[in-house]
């Protein structure tokens, strides 16, 4: 079994500004209060597939490719700071993406509808694009995260520009979770 996902890849210079903004909130945080990303893992996940059989790769990227022949690069902005389920009962902290061109809305919902083809079950909730910086430790106390969030700023980090989607293989290990690309798609593009 493979525990995968598809996202979209974050350019060095978008993780280097995420690493420094965490910086900045670890200050302002109690020590261990959250379990932090680390910031070259950070991606923009469209779709999480959890545990998938290997004989179902060819399969998922024959959708990813097909999906991803339909929409031309794009780009969409990261900034804000906000955190899931809501601000009195913080969980996860994140960083906003601002899709004005509606790129990644639709791959995401083209991706969803396909991928339910292939028996995997469609997201409940509504999809919110977002960059997890961290999650609150289950016995920290989330007063002071949402003390802070009423305060804390983060500012537009700049632009992403994207091109490609990629199927992700997550292994799971005690120093947090590592990421091997299994597939890329090219946006608007025939290999």
């Amino acid at each position: 079994m493979i525990r995968s996902f598809i996202a979209i890849e974050l350019p060095e210079s978008m993780h280097s500004s995420l690493a420094e903004e965490i910086s900045h909130l670890r200050i302002n945080l109690p020590e261990g209060a959250i379990r932090w990303a680390k910031p070259v893992g950070i991606h923009l996940t469209l779709k999480f597939l959890g545990n998938i059989k290997e004989s179902k790769l060819p399969d998922i990227k024959h959708w990813m490719h097909r999906i991803a022949l339909q929409e031309a690069p794009f780009e969409f902005a990261v900034g804000g700071l906000g955190c899931f389920p809501n601000q009195h009962r913080p969980r996860v902290l994140w960083v906003g993406v601002e899709d004005t061109t509606g790129g990644i809305m639709r791959l995401q919902s083209n991706l969803e509808r396909a991928l339910e083809e292939l028996g995997f079950p469609t997201e409940k909730r509504s999809f919110h694009p977002h960059l997890t910086l961290g999650r609150l430790r289950r016995d920290a106390d989330n007063c002071d995260v949402a003390k802070l969030l009423e305060t804390y700023k983060i500012n537009e980090l700049g632009k992403v520009r994207v091109e490609e989607i990629c199927l992700f293989q997550s292994d799971l290990r005690p120093q947090g979770a590592v990421y091997s690309k299994l597939a890329v798609e090219m946006l608007g593009r025939q290999r």
